[in-house]
């Protein structure tokens, strides 16, 4: 769970203002809302940059996206 859709909305952002801001897509964006997809490091710090907000706030358990990232890595690198 993560409150990136609220976060964007009490910004007065789209997902494409969000999106053009960040570097992303609004596709992209919109999966990171709904947790149908994990930002690697870069893409979440980017985020909160915009939103002028910490990882924890966006995403309250980090960990997970620690976790996907280092899972992802290792499926990367074998």
């Amino acid at each position: 769970m993560n409150n990136l859709k609220s976060l964007r909305e009490d910004a007065g952002l789209t997902l494409q203002a969000l999106a053009d801001m960040y570097g992303g897509t609004k596709s992209h964006c919109w999966a990171l809302e709904a947790g149908s997809s994990v930002p690697t490091l870069t893409t979440a710090y980017a985020i909160c940059g915009v939103l002028d907000k910490s990882v924890y706030d966006v995403w309250p358990d980090e960990t997970v996206i620690v976790e996907e990232i280092i899972k992802t890595n290792r499926i990367v690198t074998k």
